[in-house]
């Protein structure tokens, strides 16, 4: 092994991977918001309005980025939690 290669991680399990796109979310309320359009059909030419998954482009302008495994993630959704004011509450509860 060449002390110069770089270490890379060990390949990530998928979590949450849509089987029409391929697509991996690190959560399941990711994966939910990459899904857009009418239950009752699917996307096609006559159902333009149908389910489907949104483009990579759409999902870019919702805010949501890539991590390092490739999953894709809202960094804005996952840091709307007020962690100070959970905290508090505990600390209130507990006291």
């Amino acid at each position: 092994m060449d002390a110069s290669a770089p270490v890379l991680p060990p390949p990530a399990k998928p979590r949450n991977v849509c089987t029409s796109c391929g697509l991996d979310f690190n959560s399941i309320e990711g994966f939910d918001r990459h899904r857009t359009g009418t239950h009752a059909y699917l996307a096609d030419e006559t159902h333009p309005d149908g389910r489907r998954c949104r483009t990579i482009e759409e999902l870019r302008v919702l805010g949501f980025v890539q991590d390092q495994h490739g999953r894709w993630y809202q960094p804005a959704a996952a840091g709307t939690v007020d962690w100070d004011a959970i905290r508090a509450r505990r600390a209130n509860a507990a006291a």
